[in-house]
């Protein structure tokens, strides 16, 4: 027994090496065949030195501002978008890192999301006001943003907005699960590297996962969203914004926001999963109406 036990071991070593050699390669195949199958449906905005995606459609104001929370892509927005689009201007957008954007400068806090977001959309274009709707975390950036940027924005409505949003932040218990958050975000990363996240998204006849938010989204996006949060970079940013998160926090409970802006706050009481916008796509529509027909009434007083 005593001789093969190290011999089982050694075996299990090399079958451990081997498969972990294997999908450190498999990884970087796999992304840029699902680049080549899926390119970015909006633009490519040079941001000097990396590039992020945005997509507008639509005519009309206040442009309405598609933000997501952590780990989102502009895919979120497929229940919410197509119907905006249909009555004013709508932009979404990946922040760098995610979906078709490239990875930006550290550390990845709301304040840095804030002005690339800003910067973005001048670039591309895309005149003001804006009215930023932003699901849960995306919610501290798109406050920092009001801040910033008063006379550019038009309304703000937070979906799912996380405790915080609108006042200080709390201490202790809260940090204490932001560094646990962030330490197993990271080993995440780590592990998407050698593509263990893609045996379950390769192996088809497996079930979806409980609150597979592709499995939420329009059929003709699913395969596109599995895509584009399976890169390495994904769960890179994923990690180093969780990280982040206890500054972003403390900057949007810093955040002044115009004592006028027109705010509205969609809280998760019908959609315990926090995913308000693919649940309830209808409720998030008329709230962003609500603040958009504020808005063009003039309701704020500049």
């Amino acid at each position: 027994m005593r001789m093969r036990l190290p011999r089982t071991l050694r075996i299990l070593a090399i079958s451990v090496a081997s498969l972990a050699a294997l999908g450190l390669v498999y990884q970087p195949i796999a992304t840029a065949i699902d680049a080549h199958r899926f390119p970015a449906p909006g633009r490519l905005i040079d941001m000097g030195g990396y590039h992020l995606h945005i997509d507008c459609e639509g005519l009309g104001g206040p442009t309405i501002v598609l933000e997501a929370g952590v780990g989102g892509s502009s895919l979120d927005w497929s229940l919410v978008r197509s119907d905006l689009a249909k009555e004013t201007r709508v932009c979404v957008y990946d922040r760098a890192g995610y979906g078709w954007s490239e990875p930006g400068p550290m550390p990845r806090t709301s304040a840095r999301a804030a002005e690339e977001l800003h910067t973005l959309l001048i670039r591309a274009g895309e005149p003001g006001p804006y009215l930023l709707a932003a699901q849960g975390m995306g919610g501290l950036h798109a406050q920092v943003f009001a801040a910033k940027y008063p006379r550019e924005t038009a309304g703000l409505v937070l979906i799912d907005p996380p405790s915080g949003t609108t006042a200080p932040p709390a201490a202790g218990p809260m940090s204490v699960a932001y560094d646990r958050a962030a330490r197993v975000d990271q080993v995440v990363a780590w592990l998407a590297r050698l593509s263990v996240h893609r045996v379950p998204a390769v192996a088809a006849a497996l079930p979806a996962a409980p609150g597979d938010i592709a499995e939420k989204l329009p059929e003709e996006f699913r395969l596109a969203y599995r895509a584009v949060t399976s890169t390495s970079r994904h769960f890179d940013t994923l990690a180093a914004e969780t990280a982040a998160l206890p500054e972003s926090q403390r900057q949007a409970g810093a955040a002044v926001l115009p004592p006028d802006l027109p705010l509205y706050l969609l809280l998760p009481d019908s959609a315990p999963s926090g995913l308000t916008h693919l649940d309830h796509p209808k409720a998030v529509l008329d709230a962003i109406r609500t603040v958009r027909d504020r808005a063009r009434r003039g309701a704020r007083s500049h």
